[in-house]
């Protein structure tokens, strides 16, 4: 099983896809309500660990964090805060699958999504397993 990431200080996107290419669970985990940074790890953490005991994850995917300021979007400490917070997290799938997580950059994603979306529903596996290994 593939496990994908979508990092943030307020919500972490999750996703699980089969081996075969089916979605297998898909949910976001609301940080906003927790007090502050070790809060939000250990939040994290626990969630991880669940999906651990659940699912045999052979992969994990996390998308890059912002890397730099893009004017009226995002603020110098921003970036900061969430490349540490995608640090923390990416540390912590470490730990608890034993894998080194890959990053993939959001536009090289959205990109490949568009292009396969754009096409009717694959009917051959193949396409769909091409399609994960692009992202």
């Amino acid at each position: 099983m593939i496990l994908g990431l979508d990092i943030s200080t307020s919500m972490v996107g999750v996703a699980i896809i089969a081996d075969d290419g089916t979605l297998v669970r898909v949910e976001g985990w609301d940080l906003s309500k927790c007090d502050n940074f070790y809060e939000k790890s250990e939040t994290v953490g626990a969630e991880l660990y669940a999906l651990r005991a659940e699912y045999n994850i052979k992969d994990v995917f996390i998308e890059t964090a912002l890397k730099r300021f893009m004017p009226g979007k995002s603020r110098a400490d921003t970036i900061v805060k969430l490349a540490k917070f995608n640090g923390v997290v990416s540390w912590i799938c470490y730990e608890c699958f034993d894998l080194t997580p890959s990053f993939v950059n959001v536009n090289t994603a959205r990109e490949q999504c568009m292009d396969y979306l754009s096409h009717e529903e694959p009917k051959d596996p193949r396409e769909r397993r091409w399609l994960l290994r692009q992202l």
